[in-house]
């Protein structure tokens, strides 16, 4: 490496405990699954990333003042993109000092203003540093979003070789192979350089990769949300020996919007196979349906010769399931009729449960529900539902503006500006164009004719 590459190279550096309770809404425990996506963010697109955080985020008896998901910053922590400080220390110590040695970007809402006198090149320095180096973001539901304005260089390619040369191949059995040296052996690295190179697979063929990816790494149990969303890819590349950059150009090849959040483009591919646990709309944990073994992965595991309990599963599955929630406590679905009461009532509280504590028929209605495209007449949802479930529409949702509440308040639904014209639903960005269309085509009732022209 010479000394302008190594000049060159741009570092992120996370304020980890800022970006988790910024992802948890200020609440703790803090996110892991918050500094998980920041971390990916920046990683898949070629940076080198550090987030620092407590020691004690790694415990799992950290207590109240830990992470939801420890687990899933130890395994960040093994691959060495997160980096622990001693629990008695600042950590905002550590990382500002690694941010001015190494030069490096800085991700954190914080102003730091109390840091002011701590910068090498005193006050003016300071602020100078901020305004030029310092990234601002927020989190929309799992997306997170740096600072638009903020103009940050791109990774140098040789930055983004060395990053993918340093990703240790793993074997079948799961031990990482060494990585060879460039300069020996190079006749035996050209079959695989030129599979890699081979035609892009058929949207057929990823799907079933990522389907077959994901299966294996959830058959010995759950795993957090985050945590998959930051392995996916890589899975994916090995099944199907391609390199896809990072989980956009996947989804591109798997043919699911990448507007989407990761849990949603889960129930897209595999909506009848897996279960997302959702905790105050959240998506906390990934399980396969007919799992015997729905705990997380990171507890100890079961004996593998009770196979038996699969098909006890389904027989429960039929019945009222209970949840467990993040704060240990055990829930019961709720009856429909007491869903549809806090409907109608604007009681949305009552609703700030999980998907599996929703009553049945309303957590079946909703991967039928996420395909709806807007504009779209209710009378045709109702019949288009009842042509799936043999029942009526009705019979979940008193009434239109019941079902528009519902699908704009929870998570699970693509958008939240859903609102009514008349016998139709729309997006409220597209209620200026559907205004235009009333007037030139003869009103709402010639606006609809035109839908089924």
């Amino acid at each position: 490496m010479t000394e302008n590459e190594e000049e060159s190279k741009v570092v992120i550096v996370i304020d980890g405990p800022n970006v988790g309770m910024s992802h948890s809404a200020n609440k703790w425990p803090a996110s892991a699954t918050g500094i998980a996506t920041a971390v990916a963010y920046y990683a898949d697109a070629g940076y080198e990333v550090y987030a620092f955080v407590p020691r004690h985020y790694l415990s799992d008896n950290a207590g109240k003042k830990g992470v939801d998901a420890p687990s899933i910053l130890k395994a960040l922590s093994n691959k060495g993109t997160v980096v622990s400080v001693p629990s008695q220390d600042h950590d905002d110590d550590y990382w500002l000092q690694f941010a001015w040695q190494q030069d490096a970007y800085a991700v954190t809402n914080d102003r730091m203003k109390d840091h002011v006198s701590k910068y090498p090149e005193g006050d003016e320095g300071f602020y100078k540093w901020r305004d030029n180096k310092v990234i601002s973001y927020t989190f929309a539901g799992d997306f997170f979003l740096p600072n638009p304005s903020f103009d940050l260089p791109k990774p140098t390619v040789h930055q983004v070789k060395e990053l993918t040369k340093s990703k240790p191949k793993v074997d079948s059995s799961g031990s990482k192979k060494p990585v060879q040296k460039e300069g020996k052996k190079k006749p035996s690295k050209q079959p695989p350089q030129s599979k890699k190179r081979s035609p892009s697979p058929t949207v057929r063929q990823a799907r079933k990769a990522f389907r077959e990816a994901v299966r294996e790494r959830l058959a010995g149990g759950s795993v957090n949300c985050g945590l998959l969303a930051s392995e996916v890819t890589g899975l994916v590349s090995d099944k199907l020996g391609q390199n896809f950059s990072n989980r956009k150009a996947l989804m591109g090849a798997v043919n699911v919007s990448t507007n989407l959040s990761f849990h949603d483009q889960l129930n897209q591919v595999m909506s009848s196979e897996l279960r997302v646990e959702l905790v105050n709309g959240q998506p906390v944990d990934v399980h396969l349906r007919n799992s015997p073994n729905p705990e997380p992965s990171t507890s100890k595991p079961k004996p593998s010769g009770k196979k038996s309990q699969p098909k006890a599963k389904k027989i429960v599955d039929n019945q009222p399931r209970k949840s467990v929630d993040n704060r240990g406590g055990k829930g019961k679905r709720m009856h429909l009729d007491e869903f549809k009461q806090s409907l109608s009532e604007n009681d949305l509280d009552k609703l700030k449960i999980s998907i599996y504590q929703l009553p049945l028929k309303i957590e079946e209605a909703i991967p039928f529900l996420n395909t709806l495209e807007y504009p779209v007449n209710y009378a045709d949802v109702g019949n288009r539902y009842k042509a799936k479930f043999g029942a009526r529409i009705s019979s979940l949702f008193k009434n239109m503006d019941n079902l528009i509440l519902f699908m704009n308040f929870r998570l699970e639904f693509n958008c939240s500006d859903l609102i009514r014209d008349g016998d139709i639903i729309l997006r409220q960005s597209e209620s200026s164009k559907s205004t235009s269309k009333k007037a030139t085509s003869g009103g709402l009732i010639g606006w609809i004719k035109s839908l089924f022209s």
